[in-house]
């Protein structure tokens, strides 16, 4: 709203001279997690995936958030981390990103 103000000219300079601009999460950004390792639901084992959001939509950025998971079988020899964006109600789960790690 504020560079809309400054781009239009409609507001004065000197009324926008102490504004701060701020960036936010326009969506939700999650991971997908194995129903059986998600921290908030009970799983079933069946091997479905479960959306956890872990940034709010609105959030400040920079911005950080920690959320913990359970290894589905203690020896597993990695993790895969799906990154999604949670876009509306009516559409689907973006995928941002996808990282491997390995376990030792």
């Amino acid at each position: 709203a504020i560079q809309c103000a400054i781009v239009s000219g409609l507001v004065p300079k000197h009324e926008l001279r102490n504004a701060m601009m701020l960036d936010a999460l326009p969506h939700t950004i999650g991971v997908l997690v194995s129903s059986s390792t998600s921290p908030s639901t009970c799983g079933d084992g069946d091997g479905d995936e479960v959306y956890v959001p872990i940034l709010e939509r609105g959030m400040a950025l920079p911005a950080m958030s920690y959320a913990s998971f359970h290894l589905a079988d203690v020896r597993q020899k990695g993790v895969t981390i799906i990154a999604v964006e949670d876009v509306g109600e009516d559409l689907p789960l973006q995928r941002i990103g996808e990282f491997n790690f390995l376990l030792h």
